[in-house]
């Protein structure tokens, strides 16, 4: 049986743009995102910084043909490559040798709300 996978996303706010961080949290939710947990982040006393942790599962990406470990063409279309670790996508890919981070999902990419 196959582990769900999630990606997550962070919103911050402060209590002054609580409002704010209130709509995002809810635009989010429109785009399948759920409410994991949402904490005072304040490293020092007065800053009143909020972070709201979300997710949403991934839609997993079509398993490749040749299922032996190794970078194959990104079955996502966003990178040139994405490397396959013999049992599944990594969140390793690479466009024009640069290597980069994106989670293995079909969906569109998160945008985290501004």
């Amino acid at each position: 049986m196959a582990r769900t996978q999630w990606e997550h996303i962070a919103l911050q706010g402060h209590s002054n743009g609580l409002r704010g961080l209130l709509e995002n949290i809810n635009d989010a939710g429109v785009r399948g995102w759920e409410l994991v947990s949402i904490t005072n982040n304040d490293k020092m006393v007065g800053l009143n910084s909020i972070v709201a942790i979300m997710r949403r599962e991934v839609e997993p990406l079509p398993d490749p043909d040749d299922i032996s470990a190794d970078w194959k063409p990104d079955p996502s279309g966003r990178f040139n490559g994405r490397f396959w670790d013999g049992e599944a996508w990594t969140m390793r890919t690479m466009t024009d040798g640069v290597e980069h981070r994106d989670p293995p999902t079909a969906r569109t990419p998160a945008r985290v709300p501004q």
